[in-house]
């Protein structure tokens, strides 16, 4: 039971931290942009981002399962 719930914990955790560094990097680029052009570019690019990391994490770890009883 611990090694399922250290599993359950860890995987959020890697989300949050995958997902945190590439913003890091999007934003840093956003600073640096020399022209609005390019800054609404790189704010495209995160937003997508988000979305995508979103669903693809929802769709592996099948959020809907944390909530069942028992399942832990």
């Amino acid at each position: 039971m611990a090694s399922r719930v250290a599993h359950e914990i860890q995987n959020p955790i890697n989300f949050v931290n995958n997902f945190s560094e590439l913003s890091v990097e999007l934003l840093n680029e956003i600073v640096e942009a020399p022209g609005e052009k390019e800054r609404k570019e790189v704010t495209a690019t995160l937003q997508d981002n988000i979305v995508k990391q979103l669903l693809e994490d929802s769709r592996e770890r099948r959020a809907h399962e944390f909530f069942e009883p028992g399942k832990i």
